[in-house]
C-alpha cells in the first residue's frame, strides 16, 4: 500500500515538472515526455534484474544497496541539472 501511495504522489509531480520545461505548442515537449517514459520503463525493467541478481549472489543487503545507489545517482543528476529547469522557466516567463 505504501509503495502505491508513494508512486501515486511521485508520478503526477514529475510529469508536471517535465511538462513545464517547454511551452504547450513546442514540439520538443513530446520528445521530453518520450525520453521520460523511456527512462521510467528502463528503470522498471533493469532494477529488479540487478537487485534480484545481487540478492541471490550476495544477499539482501547488496540488493537494497544497489537500489539506494541508483536512487542517489538519480537525485544527483536531478540536482545537477536544476539550472536547465530554471533557465527553461525563465525563458517561458519572458
Amino acid at each position: 500500500g505504501l509503495i502505491a501511495l508513494g508512486n501515486g504522489c511521485f508520478k503526477p509531480n514529475i510529469s508536471t515538472r517535465v511538462g513545464s520545461l517547454y511551452a504547450v505548442k513546442d514540439t520538443r515537449r513530446d520528445a521530453a515526455f518520450s525520453i521520460f517514459y523511456c527512462g521510467i520503463n528502463l528503470g522498471a525493467m533493469f532494477a529488479p534484474l540487478i537487485a534480484g541478481s545481487l540478492r541471490v549472489a550476495v544477499g539482501f543487503e547488496a540488493g537494497f544497496t544497489s537500489a539506494s545507489a541508483g536512487m542517489m545517482v538519480c537525485i544527483a543528476t536531478y540536482l545537477g541539472f536544476q539550472w536547465v529547469i530554471r533557465d527553461s522557466l525563465k525563458r517561458r516567463l519572458l
